[in-house]
């Protein structure tokens, strides 16, 4: 399984990378262009 996180501010992790519960991996940003705080998120399911 992997998550994607779009619309972030900024990332403080590296594509790819491990990451244990509670730490933290970003900030929200203000890039869905309509001015407001939002963040994207999906878990999607890695196949072959």
């Amino acid at each position: 399984w992997r998550t994607v996180y779009g619309h972030l501010g900024s990332a403080t992790v590296r594509d790819g990378a491990q990451v244990r519960a509670g730490q933290v991996i970003g900030t929200v940003g203000l890039t869905a262009g309509d001015g407001r705080p939002s963040i994207h998120y999906e878990v999607r399911q890695m196949r072959g």
